[in-house]
């Protein structure tokens, strides 16, 4: 399977491009969960999107994998980013389950089907025998898509300067 090409219930993926700057700048728009993905709402939000997706696509020049775009298969519109993200935490690599949801398709369910999607195709074509969710204490919904995974606490820690849980699925 393509991971660059993948499709879900109700979203299809594909790789973060440039095009994808003007449909994600709302995504910094009135989303008082910024913090919960590192960012600090310090500049406007079209600057924002250009550094978020500039910043991804950078790193498809180094790393396997990385977040996609996840577009409405019914419309066409940009719901969100999810993907595998190869993550060190404490000096160790890990594959991390990352996903971002524009404000306005929140409570719909689509970040829980992002990151079954995602941990779906690592446990079929990712060689780790552990995923990993770094997740803000405060992020109550993200903990419960967690645990939707299968994964529960594995420990506390620093991440890029924030306290954060780990939640985590072990396949032996």
């Amino acid at each position: 399977m393509d991971y660059f090409n993948q499709t879900s219930e109700r979203l299809h993926y594909r790789k973060i491009d440039h095009t994808d700057i003007e449909a994600w700048v709302d995504f910094f728009r009135d989303n008082k969960q910024l913090a919960f993905v590192g960012v600090k709402d310090d500049k406007e939000p079209q600057a924002l999107s250009t550094d978020w997706v500039t910043s991804r696509i950078e790193r498809y020049k180094t790393e396997e994998y990385g977040l996609l775009s996840a577009f409405d298969e019914q419309t066409g519109e940009l719901v969100g980013m999810a993907g595998i993200i190869p993550t060190e935490l404490e000096h160790q690599n890990y594959y991390q389950i990352g996903y971002s949801v524009k404000p306005r398709f929140w409570n719909q369910g689509y970040a829980s089907e992002m990151a079954l999607q995602m941990q779906n195709f690592a446990e079929k074509h990712v060689q780790t025998s552990m995923l990993i969710a770094v997740i803000n204490h405060d992020n109550i919904h993200s903990i419960r898509i967690a645990e939707k995974m299968g994964m529960s606490l594995w420990k506390e820690t620093n991440f890029k300067g924030s306290d954060v849980q780990v939640y985590a699925t072990h396949y032996v």
